[in-house]
């Protein structure tokens, strides 16, 4: 019991407890009318504690069911597993990082060429101007450059077929390209020595995050679950019941047989009563409507993987040194040896080996011990 109430943290209650509680709900409202097995039973549950302990059992597994799956729900909408083997996805996005690029890069060219043709403006006022017109271009193409490190990687090697995972790539990135640190390599150990105010900040980014994913898988699965309830209301409805040409011959009924046919017309109206309202193409509107919410989702996740990719870039900037630090490495001095330190410590905790072009080994820097602090007592 202690172990369960340990793990319905603040981060399992808003990642995944509750979307899975909604998605419990709709499914009871929606899907317990159908005359399936069972279904029937769990819907006509009155609200007592019994049916709060159904609801609460199934929320609990599809809650721990979710945060076991995070990692592959992400990776999949990153676009690893499926949509990597349509190369048309990549090209489509490959076109997109190139054309935002041209549009930096056009300004970048025109501030040089104004810039050039300055230098030998004689006229005043035109090359005030010329200077505010190549200023302007200058910060055009910086917010552009900005904004487009945000959604995409610098290479085009690596992008992928998804915007939300080029906006990941793109933070993945950013501590290869200014620190030559392999952030995939080195992020496990980094999380160690992060602030607890920033870890919680970068937790809570997450968290966020991981709602709004788990949101959008529900919203696909209702989806997919309302098409199927489609396919067996119409089978209900249109080709359930046998016409009358094929109906049984009435045979001589016993006793006991005739008074239950006589008791059944009063459990008619419930019957009837039950599939009022129930047509196959409110199930396919239902359709139409959880995967216009799922697709809302997904364009909601794309700012707040924005949010965790700062923060994530941000990590890097702030703590490299510390981890330096409990690594027992000695801190660089200048921009040069900090590079050439993380590339080849990377690699070396990659591969388990040093580079064969490093010809010194690393050298420790050990704190003092604390005896060695401590003062040493003299014995009377």
């Amino acid at each position: 019991m202690t172990t369960l109430l340990g793990k319905l943290s603040n981060n399992f209650l808003t990642a995944a407890f509750v979307p899975a509680l909604w998605f419990v709900i709709l499914v009871e409202l929606l899907f317990s009318p159908l005359d399936i097995a069972g279904s029937a039973k769990w819907g006509a549950l009155p609200v007592t504690l019994e049916g709060s302990l159904i609801t609460l059992v199934f929320t609990l597994m599809i809650g721990f069911t979710l945060m076991g799956l995070n990692t592959f729900l992400y990776k999949l909408l990153e676009g690893y597993y499926l949509l990597e083997r349509f190369p048309g996805r990549h090209y489509k996005h490959a076109i997109k990082l190139r054309k935002r690029q041209r549009e930096f890069e056009v300004r970048d060219q025109c501030a040089d060429r104004l810039f050039d043709l300055n230098k030998n403006e004689q006229d005043l006022v035109a090359k005030a101007r010329r200077e505010e017109q190549i200023n302007r271009l200058r910060r055009s193409s910086r917010d552009l450059k900005a904004s487009f490190k945000q959604d995409y990687p610098s290479r085009t090697d690596a992008v992928l077929p998804t915007r939300f995972g080029n906006i990941l790539k793109s933070s993945e990135q950013y501590a290869g390209e200014n620190y030559r640190i392999d952030s995939v390599v080195m992020w496990p150990r980094l999380i160690h020595v992060i602030a607890p105010e920033y870890y919680r900040k970068l937790d809570e980014s997450n968290n966020g995050l991981a709602f709004i994913v788990n949101c959008m898988v529900l919203a696909l699965l209702l989806a997919l679950l309302s098409l199927g309830a489609a396919g067996y209301r119409g089978y209900q409805t249109n080709w359930g019941s046998l016409p009358p040409a094929q109906t049984q011959q009435q045979v001589p009924r016993s006793i006991s047989e005739e008074s239950a046919v006589t008791a059944a017309p009063s459990a008619a109206p419930a019957s009837q009563a039950q599939g009022v309202g129930r047509s196959p193409f409110l199930y396919v509107g239902g359709a139409v409507i959880f995967m216009g919410i799922a697709w809302f989702f997904y364009n909601a996740s794309l700012p707040a993987a924005r949010q965790y990719g700062n923060l994530f870039r941000s990590a890097f900037d702030l703590f490299r040194f510390d981890l330096l630090t409990q690594l027992r490495l000695p801190l660089p001095t200048d921009e040069v040896a900090d590079t050439l330190l993380w590339e080849q410590l990377s690699g070396f905790l990659a591969l388990g080996e040093l580079d064969a072009t490093r010809a010194n080994p690393f050298s420790y820097v050990h704190p003092p011990s604390r005896l060695a602090q401590e003062p040493v007592r003299q014995q009377d």
